[in-house]
């Protein structure tokens, strides 16, 4: 309620404003998608809480309910269609490009997701489905793209334009290259492709035109010297079937590109970065208007709705501290954490604070800690990991359910013990489970800490027959299989 009155009070300063910016515009837009996911929200929250209206988490399990949902309708529905990209990704694409292979209501699906989701495929790569149906294949690493991987997205304004229903343009933009740090870094191509009717004379043969941009990317902005090569058809032509080519080469620094002459035809700030190697044909750029050269959507792990990149910097964050509150919500007491991330100067860059669950003997909300730019944290029994640079949620895992825990980084996996189970879990980085057992032995419990030595695990188990709280049992796991035993003991006999 108080997110809808402060949304609704915003739309109402918006109104009053006589004269909209374009940034004014874009953030009131914000505003509206905001609303729509408020509504969508509230509306599976009161039909969940009218089946059990005592059930305090009804809001968390709604949520992921409904994530598991579109995972699965995705699977089932559209698994298919991605297969398909994927191949035209590997084999032809310019076949990709000039043909809509998933429909609108993909998009629309793709629209609701809030982090990406990720399969892993045969041939050893990824798969992953961003928001707004950006589609990834290539290497991964912590749930970040990181290596050579191939983006597609074809933009789905122009598929589904409810303002402007006549609209018949088509984009679609593939990309593939070498990535870091989940920005596209190093060298790589972006083809973009655009497809519209001429509005003057209907029936007539469709213009297209395919661009290519070749050359290096610093954190996905286009950085150094860039070849392009346009090809077209319908336009600067008699004949509507001829196709033209033109090749260019700039240089941009952070997506800018140098500017090489005065644009003669204008009298705003636009300037020439290009002109062509067959003809006097030029290339003009607007600073004030344009947006900076880089690959499309690839902003971060969320797979941002911006055009190209604008406006992305990254974070000095030097610290990260998980802050435990107590409160009362509804007459109990509650538990709930503040994550924070801080620069050198101690400015906070981002916050996450967590849902309030019912206080028990046992921690709600433990900090796990901080590796590789990613952030762990136990939330409720959900193991979470945060961007450490934007706080965004990169993957969650509730199949762990246990609180009060133990915790050992490793190679490959995250390991966890529960105080009352699991005794022991592992967790990918990437955010799969790799195997939970429950309980190791029915006389032996409070499991708490956990050391890595070498190919296997220590547990120790502070309580069962014969142990003393500070003179633990400890259960040896096998990493790779998860096999288990214990030493040979006097308190095994």
């Amino acid at each position: 309620m108080l997110a809808e009155d402060a949304l609704k009070e915003s739309a109402a300063i918006y109104e009053k404003i006589p004269e909209k910016t374009d940034e004014l515009v874009a953030w009131y837009e914000e505003l509206r998608a905001l609303q729509e996911k408020l509504q969508l929200l509230t509306a599976n929250t009161e039909a969940d809480e009218a089946e059990d209206p005592d059930d305090s988490d009804a809001f968390q399990r709604t949520a992921e309910n409904t994530r598991q949902q579109q995972i699965k309708e995705i699977e089932e529905v559209y698994m298919g269609a991605l297969k398909q990209v994927i191949e035209l990704m590997d084999t032809d694409i310019e076949k990709l490009l000039m043909n809509s292979w998933i429909s609108v209501d993909f998009f629309r699906l793709a629209a609701t997701i809030e982090s990406p989701i990720i399969w892993t495929q045969e041939d050893g790569r990824y798969l992953a489905l961003y928001p707004e149906g950006c589609i990834y294949i290539g290497e991964m690493e912590n749930s970040m793209r990181e290596g050579f991987g191939k983006w597609y997205v074809a933009f789905e304004a122009a598929l589904d334009d409810k303002d402007n229903p006549n609209n018949e343009n088509y984009y679609a933009i593939y990309f593939e290259g070498e990535w870091e740090t989940d920005y596209p870094n190093g060298t790589g191509t972006q083809w973009s492709y655009n497809e519209w009717y001429d509005q003057e004379n209907p029936g007539n043969t469709a213009r297209w035109e395919i661009c290519t941009r070749t050359g290096n990317l610093k954190d996905g902005y286009e950085d150094g010297m860039i070849t392009m090569v346009r090809r077209w058809i319908g336009s600067y032509s008699d004949d509507p079937k001829k196709v033209t080519e033109e090749h260019f080469s700039y240089h941009t620094v952070n997506g800018i590109p140098d500017k090489i002459d005065d644009n003669p035809r204008r009298n705003d700030a636009s300037y020439i970065y290009a002109r062509g190697e067959n003809s006097r044909m030029s290339i003009s750029w607007d600073p004030e208007k344009s947006t900076p050269f880089g690959v499309f959507k690839a902003k971060n792990a969320n797979g941002s709705s911006v055009l190209n990149i604008q406006n992305t910097t990254k974070t000095n964050v030097v610290r990260i501290d998980l802050a435990d509150r107590l409160g009362n919500d509804n007459n109990y007491s509650c538990e709930y954490g503040i994550i924070a991330a801080y620069d050198n100067e101690d400015n906070v860059l981002w916050e996450y604070t967590t849902p309030k669950y019912e206080q028990t003997e046992l921690n709600q909300i433990e900090e796990i800690g901080w590796k590789d730019n990613v952030y762990y944290f136990n939330q409720s029994g959900s193991i979470i990991a945060l961007d450490a640079e934007t706080g965004v949620i990169l993957w969650e895992n509730s199949d762990f359910s246990g609180a009060s825990i133990g915790y050992a980084f490793g190679k490959d996996a995250i390991y966890l013990c529960g105080y009352d189970g699991p005794d022991f879990y592992a967790v990918s980085y990437m955010g799969e489970t790799l195997y939970r057992i429950e309980h190791f032995y029915e006389n032996y419990y409070w499991s708490q800490e956990i050391e890595l030595n070498e190919e296997q695990a220590v547990v120790y188990l502070h309580g069962g027959k014969n142990v003393e709280r500070d003179n633990p049992v400890a259960v040896y796991v096998d990493l790779n299989t998860g096999d288990y035993s214990m030493y040979p003991d006097e308190r095994m006999q």
